[in-house]
C-alpha cells in the first residue's frame, strides 16, 4: 500500500509516533506491513499478553521499525520489534 497524508496523520495520532516526519514518507513513498498482522504475530508469541502503551513506530538509522509492547500473564512486558516494510522479527525481549 502507498501511504497517503490522511492515513499518517491517523497512525501519528494514533500511535504518538515519534521521530518521523510526514513529509519523509510521502517523499519515499514507504509501503509498511498490516500493523493489525504484525500485532498478531506478537500477541501469538506470547499467548494471553495485552498490548500495553508504547506500541508505535520509529524510525533507526534509516530502518523503520514498529513495536509491539506486550505485558505477559506473568506481569512481564516484552518489546517485540519488526521491521516495518518486510515484517521481519528484529527483536523479541523483556523490557
Amino acid at each position: 500500500m502507498v501511504i497517503s497524508l490522511s492515513f499518517i496523520a491517523n497512525v501519528a495520532h494514533s500511535l504518538c509516533l515519534k521521530n518521523i516526519e510526514s513529509s519523509d514518507l510521502m517523499s519515499k513513498q514507504v509501503v509498511f506491513k498490516d500493523t493489525d498482522e504484525l500485532i498478531q504475530i506478537a500477541l501469538d508469541k506470547h499467548l494471553g499478553s495485552q498490548m500495553r502503551k508504547g506500541s508505535g513506530l520509529k524510525q533507526v538509522y534509516g530502518r523503520y521499525i514498529y513495536r509491539v509492547s506486550l505485558l505477559d500473564n506473568k506481569k512481564i512486558r516484552w518489546n517485540v520489534d519488526f521491521d516495518a516494510q518486510t515484517g521481519e522479527i528484529i527483536s523479541n525481549m523483556i523490557d
